[in-house]
């Protein structure tokens, strides 16, 4: 192994060399983290770096619950940040392993394709300083326009969304909203969401309801939270800080304490409502180990974007965001933008969809 740099930076030059030189070839899995970390006799934090760096780089793909893959060739260094020919819109995007993220790719390209435009797709996830450096380049590649997907709310990013937004080119949101910096943006009616499954596992009899979700600050989470304490306040339900809890999904400990803790109380919650599907998951093992039965003695409720809970069979009342729906107006938005850049912007909220619901009841994914 090199031995310049830190851990990580020898790991990313290692592996940089293994993917360029074919060893690992394009769609097939490379090391995991703890593959990484026994290897090269560092701790996890290292090696999860050194992912995390070649997925900003356009090397490898990476999502919750799967293994990391050796990414296209044409998302690689050099290639990634260009654009081909004229008309070309692009969509950024944090993977494409995301059935979510495939399903609003689908939707915006089918609308882009039918008006002749070329399109192109940036499959990338971001750290905070990756993605202020995308966007500080992507108003050079001569794009017609851009649909994107923010992945860290930070000053930075929005410094930059700010800035691309006064050099002219047209810009459409999906998924998340900016906070500060006006333009079109196509989302899930995120306060929905939550007050919907809320709404849902009261109907079934649970008072005592928690609010589970992860430590990462976005505008999503806080508007499902508010969803949920609509819900609960329209039931006569004054909700209890110690019924909930925030924590990081891939940190076993912090999920150990957080779920041990809470259901440790003398009258603990009888129902969660989990921020995503990742962490409901994690939540359920632990519920399991616990010795507590999902669907009869405790139930949990979340969006199930990717199918990752109905694929493993987990009780849960489900919804998911419409990407698909997304992605297809977040195109008409995007292309009436280019026609007529004096539009003002527009935020679009479209409706959660139930899963696996007949009878106007919340479903349960089993």
């Amino acid at each position: 192994m090199a031995r310049n740099g830190s851990p990580s930076e020898q790991i990313r030059q290692v592996l940089r060399q293994l993917i360029e030189k074919g060893v690992f070839g394009v769609g097939q899995p490379v090391p995991s983290e703890l593959e990484l970390a026994a290897q090269y006799n560092v701790g996890r934090a290292h090696s999860r770096q050194a992912l995390r760096d070649l997925e900003s780089e356009g090397y490898i793909l990476r999502s919750r619950g799967r293994r990391s893959i050796v990414a296209p060739k044409q998302q690689w260094p050099g290639r990634a940040l260009t654009a081909v020919g004229e008309n070309v819109v692009a969509l950024a995007l944090p993977t494409y392993q995301s059935r979510y993220c495939q399903a609003i790719q689908h939707g915006l390209f089918s609308v882009i394709s039918e008006r002749g435009y070329q399109s192109i797709a940036y499959n990338l996830s971001f750290d905070e300083t990756g993605e202020p450096h995308f966007l500080k380049h992507v108003k050079s590649l001569g794009l017609r326009g851009l649909t994107l997907w923010i992945q860290n709310e930070t000053l930075e990013t929005e410094n930059q969304l700010r800035e691309i937004s006064e050099s002219g080119l047209p810009v459409v949101l999906v998924d998340h909203e900016a906070r500060q910096t006006a333009l079109d943006a196509v989302t899930t009616d995120n306060e929905k969401l939550g007050e919907e499954l809320t709404r849902a596992l009261l109907q079934r009899g649970h008072e005592r309801v928690g609010f589970l979700r992860d430590t990462y600050n976005l505008m999503s989470t806080e508007e499902r939270y508010l969803g949920f304490l609509r819900a609960l306040e329209q039931a006569g339900i004054v909700y209890q800080e110690a019924w909930g809890a925030s924590f990081n999904p891939h940190q076993a400990e912090e999920v150990m304490q957080s779920v041990d803790m809470i259901m440790a109380r003398r009258n603990p919650p009888t129902a969660f409502y989990c921020s995503h599907d990742a962490l409901t998951q994690v939540v359920a093992d632990r519920l399991e180990v616990l010795g507590y039965q999902l669907g009869a003695d405790i139930e949990l409720a979340t969006s199930d974007d990717d199918g990752l809970l109905q694929e493993r069979r987990v009780p849960a009342v489900l919804m998911r965001q419409p990407g698909y729906a997304i992605g297809r107006k977040a195109g008409e938005i995007l292309l009436e933008r280019i026609a007529d850049p004096s539009l003002p912007p527009r935020v679009v909220r479209l409706a959660p969809e139930w899963l696996n619901q007949s009878d106007g009841n919340a479903a349960i994914g089993q």
